[in-house]
Parts: structure tokens; C-alpha cells; sequence
């Protein structure tokens, strides 16, 4: 729809969701990274889970002043024969592993991790969501985590 309307005009999504499945989830990321226009994105309560990988598609990343961003490894629940769940969690480890080098990506251009190696930053995002499993950032801490680009405290004109 936005593609009829303008290839060139830039495109504002605002972002109010929980997360949610993986798979979905990685469809919207996939096509807001394929959009060949500037995509801002405002996250308005929180950006976690899901929605904190559908976040890092934008070109600019916007959080409330009061929201917060929350990372970990995916919930998961299989049912079946043991061949199928292992296959499943299996495959899972793969969903993981494109998380975290989405998160890494991302975090190579934050304060914190200025001149870090992307394996040293993979171990402390590893590190912290086993210490902690959710991981919760404000969101200046966001911005330092290279997370987010700004905090949205007055709309311009």
C-alpha cells in the first residue's frame, strides 16, 4: 500500500505491541528492512521480546520517555514424539542465534560497546540473558545499548 502511494516518502510506524511469535514477528522485520524508504519507528509502551527485534529494522528507533526495551531468547512449547520436539528445539537454537546477531548488529553502534569485538559483545548479551533471562534497558540505556536511536519527548512540527 505505502509503495503505491510513494517509493521516495518516508514512513513513521508506531510500534504498540508485546511481542509475539517468532515467525510473524521476523515477516514484519523482514519487510520494514525491505522497504526502500527511510522508516522511522516510535515504540510507545515497550519494545520487548518480539517486538524489540521488530524495532531494530528501523532506520530510526524511537522510544517513549516512560517505555522500556526487553530482550531474551525466545518461550518455546512443543508437543509430539521426542524426534519432534528435539527437531523443533533443534531449529530453535537457529531463531536464537538470528536474534542475538540481530541484537549484536545493532550494538556494535552503541556507546557501550564502542571498539568491542562482535564476540565479546555476543558473550555479555549471552551473558546477561542467562543471568537474568529478561533483560530490561530504559530507554537511555537502550540508546547505549545501541538499541534505540532517541527518545521521542516532543512531536516536531
Amino acid at each position: 500500500i505505502l509503495r503505491r502511494q510513494s517509493t521516495t516518502e518516508p514512513v513513521t510506524i508506531h510500534l504498540h505491541t508485546c511481542g509475539g511469535m517468532y515467525e510473524e514477528g521476523m515477516a514484519i522485520y523482514d519487510a520494514i528492512k525491505s522497504m526502500p524508504y527511510h522508516v522511522t519507528i516510535i515504540s510507545y509502551t515497550h519494545a520487548r521480546s518480539m517486538s524489540s527485534i521488530i524495532l531494530q529494522a528501523g532506520d530510526i528507533r524511537l522510544m517513549m520517555p516512560h517505555s522500556y526495551f526487553m530482550f531474551h531468547l525466545g518461550t518455546l512449547e512443543f508437543a509430539g514424539d521426542n524426534r519432534m520436539v528435539l527437531s523443533n528445539a533443534d531449529f530453535a537454537k537457529l531463531d536464537n542465534k538470528t536474534m542475538v546477531d540481530i541484537y549484536v548488529e545493532k550494538a556494535r553502534k552503541g556507546p557501550k560497546f564502542k571498539g568491542w569485538s562482535k564476540t565479546k559483545i555476543r558473550a555479555l548479551i549471552n551473558r546477561e540473558m542467562e543471568k537474568k533471562n529478561d533483560v530490561f534497558l530504559l530507554p537511555q540505556q537502550a540508546i547505549d545499548w545501541g538499541f534505540a536511536d532517541g527518545i521521542l519527548t516532543e512531536w516536531p512540527n
